[in-house]
């Protein structure tokens, strides 16, 4: 029988738990990404004012606006639902609309922060569960 030390695990070697810490906090960063939140948002212009419905998506910055409702106020009474291609050329609507340039650096960003938040899990999984396995090793008997 031969004494040979235990072989020393790769360094980017995942254990079974850490990757099911990260595929559940995965699913949550794209559930957030993914999934819709509601808003409000008011134009008032004299006697006429639009309340606008809409919904933005991206965590942790919006990275995309979907006007789902528009309705329009005269004298504090409600007159129509305006079609939302034509309250998105409204004036003073520039706030909810999407210029294409900022959604593709909020994307990039989004997915950044995505992944360094898995990164960082992943790094603190191993250093937990290896911190754990040296400490058993330090216990055990030598043969």
């Amino acid at each position: 029988m031969t004494n040979a030390p235990p072989k020393k695990r790769p360094w980017f070697q995942l254990h079974l738990s850490s990757c099911v810490v990260l595929m559940i906090l995965a699913g949550a960063i794209v559930g957030a990404n993914c999934l819709g939140r509601k808003g409000y948002a008011e134009n008032a212009d004299g006697s006429e004012r639009l309340v606008y419905t809409y919904r933005t998506y991206g965590w942790p910055w919006d990275v995309w606006t979907e006007f789902t409702d528009v309705e329009r106020f005269e004298n504090g009474r409600f007159i129509r639902s305006i079609d939302r291609y034509e309250a998105a050329t409204k004036p003073g609507t520039s706030a909810l609309n999407n210029p294409w340039g900022k959604i593709a650096a909020r994307a990039l960003k989004n997915a950044l922060v995505g992944l360094s938040i898995l990164a960082v899990t992943a790094l603190a999984c191993e250093w937990i569960i290896r911190r754990r396995e040296r400490a058993r090793a330090a216990q055990e008997p030598a043969p």
